[in-house]
């Protein structure tokens, strides 16, 4: 069979099913090799599924993907951006305040640890330590940082225990002196210290609350 027959064999399987499997695409072909089903697949705009080793196939006009681009055909997901991989790479990147692995793991309904640290070692995303776990952001420094200011902000400080924003605010005071302007890692720094389990997280919250004034730091003082 030619190009042209191979095509139209597929587009009428997708015509009758939205969701096909790739041995089922395989055997209407007549062939075992995938990498003359994807030359085949290239004249459709199919999806390939990031759940349940890929190999569920659908084409896209049949879909209709929620607000982060993604599809569940029962327990088979597919993604407008691909991959796995890519799909978390777009979903953090377009965050208005990063994501916990949870909270991907509950938008893409799968487990994403492992994809995740793949992601971290090429530098296609960027983690930072909160009291919560890593919050995943973006690699770019100016969204990440309004990702983190976001983030934080979502979190009042009412809502951390009370003994944590006393010793966060006395510590302000012994680095600050009477300035009230102090470097918020200087802070976890020096509790830390003292063997203080306290998160950058929460010592932005107590800042926010009380209008101190930020410094930069670095590992040679404020500057």
């Amino acid at each position: 069979m030619n190009n042209k027959e191979n095509l139209q064999i597929l587009k009428r399987l997708f015509n009758k099913e939205r969701v096909i499997k790739g041995p089922r695409l395989l055997k209407a072909l007549g062939t075992r090799s995938r990498m003359t089903l994807y030359r085949h697949l290239q004249g459709l705009k199919y999806l390939c599924s990031y759940s349940q080793r890929g190999i569920y196939y659908t084409c896209e006009r049949s879909v209709k993907f929620n607000s982060n681009g993604i599809w569940r055909w029962g327990d088979v997901h597919f993604s407008r951006h691909g991959t796995l991989r890519a799909t978390l790479i777009e979903l953090i990147n377009k965050s208005a305040a990063g994501y916990f692995q949870r909270e991907l793991r509950k938008l893409v309904s799968v487990p994403v640890q492992d994809s995740l640290l793949a992601l971290l070692r090429r530098k296609k995303i960027f983690r930072v330590a909160e009291a919560e776990g890593y919050l995943y952001v973006s690699v770019l420094k100016a969204c990440r940082e309004k990702q983190l200011k976001k983030r934080r902000e979502q979190k009042p400080c009412e809502d951390l225990p009370k003994e944590v924003v006393i010793e966060i605010l006395a510590e302000i005071i012994r680095v600050s002196g009477e300035t009230l302007a102090v470097a918020a890692a200087k802070v976890v720094q020096n509790l830390r210290s003292k063997g203080r389990q306290v998160s950058q997280a929460q010592v932005d919250q107590v800042m926010h609350r009380y209008e101190i004034k930020k410094k930069r730091f670095n590992a040679t003082g404020c500057y």
